[in-house]
């Protein structure tokens, strides 16, 4: 998409990322929630957990935040803030327990 001259990217476009696992200490891959990465760290989005509304879902497909994108954890502390791409979002608390991620090395 072309903005002003400037070729912007879509947002619909999946933006798929290959990725190593952080393991554990028995090797396994460590999945969590959106709400328990830490600040600074990057995981890459596996799921939604059932009971998401399919409004909110297609919404944040839309912004990119779809399964098999990386996202970077900026902030926690008033609201949530990730990086996905080059677009930060601002997601409520409530959210981001109900995406599940795989936390990356």
């Amino acid at each position: 998409m072309t903005l002003f001259g400037i070729e912007i990217p879509s947002p619909f476009q999946l933006h798929l990322t290959s990725f190593t696992g952080q393991k554990n200490s028995a090797g396994d891959v460590q999945v969590t929630t959106l709400a328990s990465v830490s600040a600074g760290s990057r995981a890459v989005v596996t799921r939604y957990l059932p009971g998401m509304p399919a409004e909110r879902y297609a919404q944040l497909r839309a912004y990119g935040l779809a399964p098999g994108c990386q996202v970077f954890v900026l902030q926690h502390t008033p609201i949530t803030v990730i990086r996905v791409d080059h677009l930060e979002l601002a997601l409520e608390h409530s959210l981001v327990k109900e995406i599940q991620v795989t936390l990356l090395e």
